[in-house]
């Protein structure tokens, strides 16, 4: 939920994002893009360290990873770090994922184990898009 509720808010602040920071389009499709590359890349390398080092260490650094990068977006003042920033918090959460899921099977009933991360991704993606918060997101940046 909170990589939807990322995503979404940045396109409610480019409007104000832009001109503070003095980015044109080509600036604005990598701050918009480099997330989700983030992400890729880090769900690629979230589980091959899972099965390396373990889930449980990988999953809760790639969430603070992701908490605090996505906080410190909050701080930056120039293009470079914002790149940076927004793609170390998709590198977070990416590998946050494959981690997700796999817990989800492992903690789920035999006969509910093949739905468990459908259900996962379902339900964060009707919660990220609810009008409730919506409605809490544009108001906090307006």
């Amino acid at each position: 939920m909170l990589e939807g509720f990322d995503i979404q808010a940045m396109g409610v602040a480019a409007p104000r994002l832009a001109p503070e920071f003095g980015l044109g389009p080509g600036e604005m499709k990598w701050v918009f893009a480099i997330s989700n590359i983030g992400m890729v890349l880090g769900a690629a390398l979230g589980g091959w360290l899972a099965d390396r080092v373990g889930r449980k260490p990988v999953f809760m650094t790639s969430v603070a990873m992701f908490g605090v990068f996505t906080l410190c977006v909050v701080f930056i003042g120039e293009f470079g770090t914002l790149v940076a920033t927004r793609l170390l918090a998709g590198l977070g959460f990416g590998a946050a994922l494959p981690n997700m899921m796999a817990f989800a099977a492992e903690l789920s009933t035999p006969a509910r184990r093949s739905s468990a991360s459908s259900r996962i991704v379902m339900i964060g993606t009707i919660r990220s898009n609810s009008p409730a918060t919506w409605k809490k997101m544009c108001t906090s940046v307006a």
